[in-house]
């Protein structure tokens, strides 16, 4: 089952909540805090599925840094899966300093 091995997938990622993102474009806008974590393998599926963090549910001062570096993130996700390594980890960096 999908949401078993999402689940646990979610120490490697340090998530309370990671879901597909077929599931959370299901979600009903503005309620749901997300942010794209990338493409995963996860066992016993040969194809790859893109993992989303739903952070609703995270202490406030971490929904606050993850709102707030959202779209520099999700550059570094999208940056390494396309193997710009240096720019992805400009991004991550960046994240890193406003935490």
């Amino acid at each position: 089952n999908l949401a078993s091995r999402l689940e646990g997938l979610t120490k490697f990622y340090g998530a309370k909540i990671l879901m597909s993102e077929q599931a959370a474009s299901r979600l009903p806008p503005g309620i749901y805090r997300t942010r794209g974590m990338g493409i995963a393998k996860v066992k016993g599926s040969a194809d790859p599925v893109t993992v989303v963090d739903c952070f609703n549910t995270d202490e406030i001062v971490v929904q606050t840094y993850k709102r707030e570096t959202k779209d520099t993130w999700e550059k570094a996700v999208a940056a390494r899966e396309a193997g710009e390594v240096d720019e992805s980890n400009r991004f991550f960096e960046s994240c890193r300093e406003a935490g």
